[in-house]
């Protein structure tokens, strides 16, 4: 009889803790499925180039906000870019307007601590400072392709690609009489730069 009672006793701690680890397993399989939402600011350096031109514009800055949500390796960002961009390649001072950047990427995690992003982006002038409006500035649509560096402290490093799908400004042709003889436009690529902090 204290036999039988030992070997039942053993059985029920054996089976407890077989219990406990698959409890326990089950929730950490359960954590690595969660999903996981991030939040947080960005600011760097815009190098950009009209596609029909051979001249590099002034570097510019941007600076906004982003949110993420993460299932596993993979995820989906949206941001926000406060833009200081010139609005055609006949830049001057004066041509520097603010836009806002919309992209919408989707990610993939390649290594630890590496993303890859691609996605498209959506552009608008939020100031036109041309008086004549010729070349008028308008929305555009860009993809976007880049990689990103996080490490846990929330400390980000990326760098991506911006190319222009459609015409970021245009305008109209005039002969010497005043008449309208055709339209110009040109489409905007960027190479962007950039550091930020997430603070999930």
């Amino acid at each position: 009889m204290k036999n039988t009672l030992i070997l039942l006793s053993l059985s029920a701690i054996l089976f407890s803790t077989t219990l406990t680890q698959a409890q326990t397993a089950d929730k950490s399989k359960t954590a690595k499925k969660k999903k996981q939402i991030d939040l947080g600011i960005k600011a760097g350096i815009n190098f950009s180039q009209y596609a029909a031109s051979p001249l590099n514009l002034p570097a510019t800055l941007h600076i906004g906000v982003f949110s993420a949500i993460h299932k596993g390796k993979s995820g989906l960002q949206f941001e926000a870019l406060f833009n200081r961009l010139y609005g055609s390649p006949f830049y001057s001072p004066v041509d520097k307007s603010i836009w806002l950047g919309i992209p919408v990427l989707y990610e993939y995690r390649i290594l630890k601590h590496l993303m890859i992003q691609a996605g498209p982006q959506l552009t608008f002038p939020l100031t036109n400072p041309s008086q004549d409006n010729n070349p008028a500035q308008q929305p555009y649509l860009s993809g976007v392709i880049g990689l990103e560096i996080r490490q846990w402290s929330g400390i980000i490093l990326g760098a991506r690609y911006i190319f222009g799908f459609t015409d970021s400004y245009s305008g109209t042709y005039y002969d010497a009489l005043g008449n309208n003889i055709g339209k110009f436009g040109d489409k905007l690529n960027t190479f962007q730069i950039y550091l930020g902090y997430n603070f999930r």
